[in-house]
């Protein structure tokens, strides 16, 4: 269930908003860029800046302040006992900050590579091959955090 509705909502919607509407105002030359040959592109240094410039948004702000919570937080609300959107806020920001370490360096292990191959390619082929790379880190995510018990006991330790 936390897969289906924060795969719909963040992944579905959210990601595409940020990824293709907002980069095309943050990253003036991404439209250009993403149209160009693969050796254009290799000469295209405005077009390389801004794709290095995507990628690093992607790993240090988009992935830890943005996705990271909403799904710990989307985990609560469809785990936790509570009614109370404040609850579900400070548990998922809570087991978020006990698994930061981890989880960022998973997600910098995948998302870099996939990232530089993912803001080189043409926009229409971007999303499609972003999901199909989430396939495989939820997969991942849901074998590392999907039991709630057991991030429940894990916290508590600490």
């Amino acid at each position: 269930m936390i897969f289906v509705v924060f795969g719909s909502l963040y992944l579905g919607c959210f990601q595409w908003y940020i990824m293709v509407t907002k980069y095309r105002v943050w990253f003036p030359t991404m439209d250009r860029f993403a149209k160009l040959s693969m050796s254009a592109k290799v000469k295209d240094i405005p077009g390389l800046i801004d794709a290095g410039k995507m990628v690093l948004f992607d790993l240090f702000v988009h992935m830890p302040v943005m996705y990271f919570p909403s799904y710990y937080t989307l985990k609560e609300f469809v785990t936790s006992k509570s009614w109370s959107p404040l609850d579900w806020v400070r548990d998922g920001c809570g087991k978020y900050a006990s698994n930061f370490k981890e989880d960022y360096w998973a997600m910098f292990r995948l998302w870099g590579p996939s990232d530089c191959v993912q803001f080189a390619l043409p926009i229409h082929i971007r999303m499609p091959f972003r999901h199909c790379v989430s396939f495989f880190w939820t997969a991942y995510v849901s074998f590392t955090r999907g039991d709630s018990e057991e991030e429940e006991e894990k916290v508590e330790k600490k």
